[in-house]
């Protein structure tokens, strides 16, 4: 039972609920996955194309 707006608009609370738990395992698994496949280790989300691309070109890959 949900008393009220469960996703309140109120940038000046933290996040809250269980969901963030996950994150933090779940970043940790795409930053191996990238490279388990591309050899380069990117320490830090976000994980974009042009991030991966540069950390290639850097590792001479």
């Amino acid at each position: 039972l949900v008393n009220g707006d469960p996703a309140p608009n109120r940038p000046d609370l933290a996040p809250y609920g269980a969901g963030e738990t996950s994150h933090k395992p779940m970043i940790a698994a795409v930053a191996n996955a990238i490279h388990d496949a591309t050899g380069v280790r990117l320490r830090r989300p976000p994980f974009r194309k042009e991030r991966v691309l540069a950390a290639l070109r850097a590792a001479n890959v």
